[in-house]
C-alpha cells in the first residue's frame, strides 16, 4: 500500500486494539473526540488520528474524597 493513502478502521476494529465496546467507540465519533468519515452507511477511522489520540496525556480527573461514615453514637446509661 503507498505511503501517501490514509489508512482506515472500521469500529470494530477500533474496538478491537482498544478495549472498549462499540457504544463508547460511537459516542466519541458522535462528540467529535474521535474524527470520522462515513463511506456508504460504514463510519471510517482514520488510523493516525486515533494514534494520536492514543497518544495525548489522559486528563486529570477531580478526585472526590469519600465521605466517612458517622460513628455510631454510644447509648447513654442510665441505670
Amino acid at each position: 500500500m503507498s505511503d501517501t493513502l490514509k489508512r482506515y478502521l472500521s469500529v470494530k476494529q477500533v474496538c478491537e486494539r482498544l478495549p472498549v465496546c462499540k457504544s463508547l467507540v460511537y459516542r466519541l465519533v458522535s462528540d467529535g473526540t474521535i474524527p470520522s468519515a462515513r463511506l456508504g452507511g460504514r463510519i471510517l477511522i482514520p488510523e493516525d488520528a486515533l494514534a494520536a489520540i492514543l497518544q495525548q496525556p489522559a486528563p486529570e480527573e477531580e478526585v472526590q474524597e469519600i465521605p466517612q461514615p458517622k460513628k455510631p453514637r454510644s447509648r447513654l446509661e442510665l441505670w
